[in-house]
């Protein structure tokens, strides 16, 4: 008589409630499909991200938006909203202070990294027989035989499993202590003007050429009122975000979110990849612990 055989579906989280020594009993596998390990690798993610350090942005935004984006970096080193553990090649992100000349490389602290990481993949295993097959004595003497042969397998699995999680745990815990100078950062104001155009630029040559996501995020009030630093820009792939954004009145709000969406388009930037979260709403992004950059 033909067997009909499937092969079994492994749920990291249950993989890992059975980690131990080979010789113990093993868990009683699921059939229901559940988050794993095995997803695409995510590229580098390369970030550029600018506060305005001027007189006319409030300082407490300032420094809100510079935990907003610490706490997306710590963030980011968590399997992701499904509980996939993926590769990843890492972060990379530059924190500049908008400033009357944004371009001057005094204003960028040094980079802060993110690591790459690199989960274990899931054994080949043997498939089991499947339930309810007719002949019973067979189908159960193979899945003995089919069981024994995984158990070494599967035990291994779990140890690589618990030691890639301790390895997130610690790679967190660096992340947490490194973006202690972005969240402590607070440099003099400078009051001889505003260069936002000076973040696009240092955005166009630091991100344009690399391959895989890329985030301009710029925390400000927009009122771009020098050119020192004007230069040809290009956005191409980049996703916008102007966070804690900062205006005296909402008519005055609108025109300069609709002035700053056409010079991000008219640079390279989709329209679907710019938003502008005003204070509030970022406030709600920072309680809620969200990424800013799907790390």
């Amino acid at each position: 008589m033909k067997k009909r055989l499937v092969a079994p579906l492994f749920a990291a989280t249950l993989l890992l409630a059975g980690c131990g020594d080979p010789g113990t009993t093993l868990p009683a596998l699921t059939l229901t499909p559940s988050p794993t390990v095995g997803a695409p690798a995510k590229a580098q993610v390369s970030v550029q991200y600018c506060a305005d350090d001027t007189g006319s942005y409030s300082r407490d935004n300032f420094k809100n938006a510079n935990d907003l984006v610490a706490k997306s970096l710590i963030n980011s080193v968590e399997p992701d909203a499904q509980g996939v553990a993926h590769a990843s090649q890492g972060i990379l992100l530059y924190a500049t202070k908008i400033t009357g000349n944004t371009y001057d490389p005094v204003n960028t602290l040094a980079p802060f990294e993110v690591p790459a990481t690199n989960p274990p993949q899931l054994p080949p295993l043997q498939p089991t027989p499947t339930p309810g097959d007719p002949d019973q004595y067979h189908a159960n003497s193979t899945k003995q035989s089919v069981d024994q042969a995984n158990a070494p397998k599967i035990a291994q699995f779990n140890s690589d499993m618990a030691a890639y999680k301790a390895s997130l745990a610690s790679i967190k815990g660096k992340v947490a202590g490194d973006v202690q100078r972005l969240q402590s950062w607070n440099p003099p104001v400078d009051d001889r003007g505003t260069s936002v155009w000076g973040c696009l630029v240092l955005a166009t040559q630091r991100l344009a050429s690399k391959p895989g996501p890329k985030y301009l995020i710029i925390a400000s009030d927009m009122e771009n009122n020098t050119c020192l630093d004007c230069a040809k820009v290009h956005l191409d792939g980049m996703k916008v975000h102007v966070i804690f954004f900062q205006s005296d009145n909402a008519i005055r709000a609108q025109q300069k979110q609709a002035q700053w969406t056409a010079d991000f388009i008219k640079s390279g930037a989709q329209a679907a990849d710019v938003t502008f979260d005003d204070p509030a709403a970022s406030e709600t992004l920072l309680q809620n612990s969200a990424t800013l950059f799907g790390g």
